[in-house]
């Protein structure tokens, strides 16, 4: 018997550790995707930035092209195009007018910037006129790559050794080109040279370490609270099946113990009420998943966000304030359904006085995400606020839930592709009348009436221990002096009707009279 008892204990915890490895592994490779597409997204800032620049050249020389080439006064500034053969005139008051053509506007523009800003601009060729214009390393690589591919414009690279991001625009040749380069080979259409660009990227890389940073700390946040959470859950089981362990050994030597079995009936059905529970852990680790993945990812995505607005000095106080806002709006979302899974598997020690409405409000989001994962609506209709129940709050709960868990298992197991789950309530005299309707087929005729009976399933041995709905009626009649029944109905989903079973839930008002087990 403690062999069983301590492979038990060793398979449970083996499950928990599997479940939680897992989960915490898929949200670290959503925070690991989330980093990834915020660095692509700084580099993509550099290539637009470039390409921004090469774009306003490129317009400036198609204006200076279209005149044919513009003439300035000579001063200290500007000398004369030694390349260019008609490179001078002068006005009809004898002044030296400088011919200003594309290339030599281009290279004007370049040495203001180089001198000014900061980032390095040059015109270049592989075939210049200018000496000044001929190709580097970087430069060749790049001409060379337009030649055998025209269709592609711009080229791009970073230089890791001195934190630069090179970026190379093509030029092609137009027939107001050819007046001065026909000479050299060149025909519509060629790439005469590119203009190129070399922007520091000391400020990005700093974004991007600082987005790596934000991302091991969510990394860490979520590695710790997955630790927590497991610890706390092995604790649970252990001391849940030291509990059961207690229980075979009082059966053990039930001749001997009946009187004392028959004052602790009430906290075996209080044990028996707790190992209900633990059948549907794996179920709620799940949901806890698809609860925390969006906050997680958003909480992230508007840290960094907001970290790369700062460092880009675009970071207003309304921008701070909301983003704040958002965050912590995401933290509180995140706290409330930690307080909601404590609060599901605490157990109740005094009855309560408690509404129907905050009770189904404030804890069908326990499996509401759950159900929209597998295409499972569900539609509850308006709750009167002033309906009042005594009882244990919890363990109401623990009821309805196993009762929508147990439709979501039909309804996947049926192959209906109209997933549908519809709570309704009704005042009759002084009782509340709740019913959770499914089409999921109904229950064969020929076991209906069992279903609330101790250990009978129709699941797979792996899948079910029949004490789900047996637990249900043990705490609806018991602890609530209330009525359960389930019948086949059809119900209505979208104009066509659906066959399903029907749990319809019978509960006193509260009445300070009732006598309730404690």
């Amino acid at each position: 018997m403690k062999v069983k008892i301590m492979k038990k204990e060793f398979n449970i915890i083996l499950i928990i550790l599997i479940v939680a490895t897992i989960l915490t592994s898929f949200i670290i490779f959503q925070i690991i995707d989330n980093k990834n597409r915020q660095i692509a997204a700084v580099e993509t800032i550099l290539v637009q930035e470039a390409t921004s620049h090469f774009e306003n050249v490129v317009m400036t020389r198609q204006w200076n092209a279209q005149f044919g080439g513009v003439y300035v006064k000579k001063n200290d500034s500007i000398e004369p195009n030694p390349y260019l053969i008609d490179n001078h005139t002068y006005s009809k008051d004898n002044e030296l007018l400088i011919k200003i053509n594309p290339a030599w506007m281009t290279r004007q523009i370049s040495e203001i910037s180089n001198k000014q800003r900061n980032f390095y601009f040059k015109i270049t060729s592989l075939n210049p006129i200018n000496p000044n214009n001929k190709a580097d390393k970087f430069e060749e690589e790049a001409l060379h790559f337009f030649e055998n591919n025209k269709s592609t414009k711009f080229y791009y690279t970073t230089d890791t050794n001195k934190d630069l991001f090179n970026f190379m625009g093509s030029l092609t040749v137009t027939k107001a080109c050819l007046k001065c380069h026909a000479e050299q080979g060149y025909t519509d259409g060629d790439i005469r040279g590119g203009i190129r660009l070399s922007i520091p990227i000391k400020s990005h890389n700093a974004k991007i370490n600082q987005i790596k940073k934000n991302a091991l700390s969510s990394i860490f946040l979520v590695v710790a609270t997955a630790i927590f959470v497991t610890l706390v859950l092995v604790k649970f089981m252990l001391v849940n099946l030291k509990k059961q362990k207690e229980i075979e050994q009082l059966n053990e030597n039930l001749e001997k113990r009946v009187k004392e079995e028959i004052n602790k009936n009430q906290e075996k059905e209080k044990l028996l009420s707790q190992q209900s529970k633990m059948a549907a852990l794996g179920e709620m680790m799940s949901n806890i998943a698809h609860q925390w993945r969006q906050p997680l990812s958003a909480i992230t995505s508007a840290t960094s966000g907001m970290q790369l607005q700062k460092e880009m000095d675009t970071l207003t106080d309304s921008d701070f304030d909301r983003t704040t806002e958002q965050i912590i709006e995401h933290a509180n979302y995140m706290s409330q359904t930690i307080d909601d899974f404590r609060t599901f598997f605490q157990k109740d020690k005094e009855a309560e006085v408690f509404t129907l409405h905050d009770l189904i409000a404030n804890n069908i989001s326990l499996i509401q995400t759950s159900l929209s994962s597998k295409d499972i609506s569900l539609q509850i209709d308006e709750i009167d606020k002033n309906i009042t129940l005594r009882g244990f709050s919890s363990e109401l709960v623990q009821a309805l839930l196993n009762i929508l868990n147990n439709a979501k298992d039909q309804l996947l197991l049926n192959g209906n592709k109209t997933r549908y789950i519809h709570i309704a309530n009704q005042m009759q005299g002084n009782e509340v009348v709740v019913t959770i309707s499914d089409t999921a087929g109904g229950i064969p005729e020929d076991i209906i009436e069992k279903v609330f009976e101790p250990y009978f399933t129709t699941k797979h041995q792996s899948q079910g221990t029949g004490i789900g709905l047996y637990m249900v009626a043990e705490i609806i009649r018991k602890h609530f002096k209330g009525s359960i029944k389930v019948y086949n109905h059809e119900i209505l989903v979208n104009k066509k009707k659906h066959l399903g079973a029907c749990f319809e839930i019978r509960l006193p008002m509260e009445n300070d009279n009732l006598n309730y087990l404690v």
